[in-house]
């Protein structure tokens, strides 16, 4: 886990999981994304804006982005 931290890694993405999880450590963002089946309550995808700060919003599908 320093390895990230240690060399400026702000976000680290786990793709397809069977939960969404987001935790913080040591600086670090892990994001962890459900996976995406259309007869699940839960899919959703990830937008991610990496700039000056780094933010995400996780979208439910069939819903509109803002």
């Amino acid at each position: 886990m320093r390895l990230l931290a240690d060399n400026n890694v702000y976000a680290c993405l786990n793709g397809h999981d069977h939960f969404r999880d987001v935790t913080e450590f040591e600086g670090v963002t892990y994001i962890s994304l459900d996976d995406i089946k259309d007869d699940s309550p839960h899919a959703s995808y990830l937008t991610l804006d990496m700039g000056a700060t780094t933010d995400h919003t996780f979208v439910r599908l069939g819903e509109a982005e803002n």
